[in-house]
């Protein structure tokens, strides 16, 4: 590449650091910077479930764990902890410190990737600077990228739609099996949602090969379904996909519609807008339901829907068909059953079982919205640059892009404001949730911690579960993206009866969770108290030489006359 066409190609890849650097501050680069991660659950599981994947041993698949969240526990791939790094950083587990967290890096890579296939996209629209520059920065800009922030780091991988896009809409050419088969295995190691939207478009691809451009054959079509499809299930075998019944991968009518998108969504700011009103919504679609494209982008529709009317695209448009049949599948998918308009649903489509339970795999419908928020995203400007008079398109779209900024910069400056206070402010001035000296000394006399019940997920679990995965013990609770829940249940009603019968496990340390724990048995040496706000329940605890030294008025011998009821 000439060095006139590199340095635009390098400032437009530096538009996602950029932004980066504007919107979080640059300490969550420091790997060894982990307690920004607990200010919520979701992110402090994908820590701890890093954290403990990388501790213990491997197993078959390479992705599964069992430690962390023991019965619940079953594999990297349901802790959202990017499998793809996770994988990659237990390799090099004895380099790394003891507390190892890339998801700040992770999340500086997601915005420099974004804006380099955003870069890639436009060279599909134009080949002027310019505008491609602007096109650019609209992807970069995108409000749907930061609201992951909130905790769904892996979610931020949005370069892969984008990556997607760009292998559909690439010249005429065979079906670029070996680049589908890379992304979709790339999307694969980091999450789930990302891999349907960018399978959707895959099969778009190939419909648009084999039908639209015929340069592939029904022969070609099935030889590079067959060789990306072997590849993928490997790959999910791999990460852990399987480690739990596919039967838990869904949830029926009681998940799906709750985190739907909405009809108002791509016009709908919510808040952060500078000149357009938040409309209302249905409690609960909130993040999962969000594609606001922007006062920018929506100024320049009907200059885009004018200039297709005096030039239309004829027979080329053909090339686009598949595309869009996809992208409007995934959004109508995205809206579910229960199709909202504002605050209320406007009606229900009844569905059979079977399908509901097939669709209710995507619990969170609202994100399949993604596909085709980004092709509107790369739509609107392409249209305009492709219609109008180079001078005219420029002047149109950098007017766009200003009003695209003044629109959003409340919504980025209040973000900047959030980001500080939960990943700097607060990690700097919260206490120690177990400042007792009898963790650390029952951390060297029990294997394991059992929370009884497990289910609910108690929301303070984080700090013991630290406390076991830096101790090396296992843990019985954690928070997953899916559960079996049949197995969870299973191992809880074997706890519970041993606990009734005084089985007590002497490796095992107990956090009892009144009021519904079940009566239990307990011997002269066993101990139960009250620690940090933990109801604790140690067996033997009096056996152990080194247990005066932290024993506490709430810490007493368990009365040997059970059953006893905390």
């Amino acid at each position: 590449m000439s060095p006139s066409r590199a340095a635009p190609a390098l400032v437009a890849a530096l538009l996602g650091p950029l932004l980066f650097f504007l919107l979080y501050d640059a300490r969550l680069l420091d790997p060894s910077y982990f307690r920004w991660l607990f200010w919520q659950p979701d992110p402090a599981t994908q820590f701890l479930g890093w954290h403990s994947f990388r501790l213990e041993p491997w197993h078959l698949p390479p992705g599964a764990a069992t430690n962390y969240g023991m019965d619940m526990g079953s594999s990297i791939v349901f802790t959202d902890s990017i499998p793809l790094l996770a994988l990659l950083f237990k390799v090099l587990r004895a380099a790394l410190p003891d507390h190892f967290q890339y998801f700040g890096l992770w999340m500086l890579a997601c915005y420099t990737l974004q804006a380099v296939f955003a870069w890639l996209l436009s060279g599909q629209a134009t080949r002027l600077v310019a505008p491609r520059l602007i096109i650019t920065a609209l992807f970069v800009l995108s409000p749907l990228l930061p609201d992951r922030a909130i905790g769904h780091y892996a979610l931020m991988a949005h370069w892969l739609v984008l990556a997607a896009l760009y292998l559909y809409l690439r010249a005429p050419q065979r079906l670029a099996t070996t680049s589908w088969c890379l992304l979709l295995c790339g999307a694969a190691l980091i999450h789930a949602y990302l891999l349907y939207m960018v399978l959707a478009v895959a099969f778009a691809a190939a419909a648009r090969r084999r039908w639209i451009d015929r340069t592939a054959t029904t022969r070609d079509t099935m030889r590079s379904t067959l060789l990306i499809g072997a590849a993928l299930l490997a790959t999910m075998w791999l990460a852990g996909y399987f480690t739990i019944p596919t039967a838990a991968f869904s949830g029926g009518s009681e998940y799906y519609g709750r985190y739907a998108a909405n009809l108002n969504s791509l016009w709908n700011p919510q808040w952060g807008s500078r000149f357009l009103p938040g409309l209302p919504l249905i409690a609960g679609s909130e993040f999962e339901g969000y594609g606001y494209l922007g006062a920018g982008v929506l100024a320049m529709l009907p200059i885009a829907a004018f200039a297709l009317w005096r030039k239309p695209p004829g027979r080329a448009v053909r090339r686009y068909l598949p595309l869009a049949a996809v992208a409007l599948l995934l959004w109508a998918i995205a809206l579910s059953n229960q199709v909202g308009w504002n605050d209320r649903v406007l009606f229900s489509v009844p569905l059979p079982d079977r399908v509901l339970e097939l669709v209710a795999m995507v619990r969170a419908s609202g994100r399949l919205l993604w596909v085709g928020y980004y092709a509107l995203l790369l739509a609107i400007p392409t249209i305009i640059v492709r219609n109008l008079p180079a001078p005219a398109a420029t002047g149109v779209l950098a007017l766009g892009i200003g009003l695209q900024i003044a629109d959003l910069s409340p919504r980025y400056v209040a973000l900047n404001d959030y980001f500080r206070q939960h990943f700097i402010v607060e990690p700097a001035l919260r206490s120690d949730p177990l400042p007792s000296h009898f963790w650390a000394v029952a951390a060297q006399h029990y294997k394991s911690i059992l929370f009884v019940p497990s289910l609910p997920v108690p929301p303070d679990f984080s700090a013991i579960a630290l406390l076991a995965v830096d101790h090396g013990m296992r843990i019985n609770v954690g928070s997953f993206a899916r559960l079996a829940l049949a197995r969870v249940a299973s191992a809880t009603a074997k706890r519970e009866q041993a606990l009734t019968a005084g089985r007590l496990d002497p490796e095992a340390l107990y956090v009892l969770r009144p009021p519904d724990v079940v009566p239990f048995r307990a011997g002269p040496d066993d101990s139960i108290g009250s620690v940090d706000g933990f109801l604790v329940l140690a067996p033997r605890w009096f056996a152990f030489d080194d247990c005066c030294g932290v024993t506490m008025p709430a810490l007493a011998r368990a009365a040997a006359a059970s059953p006893t009821r905390p």
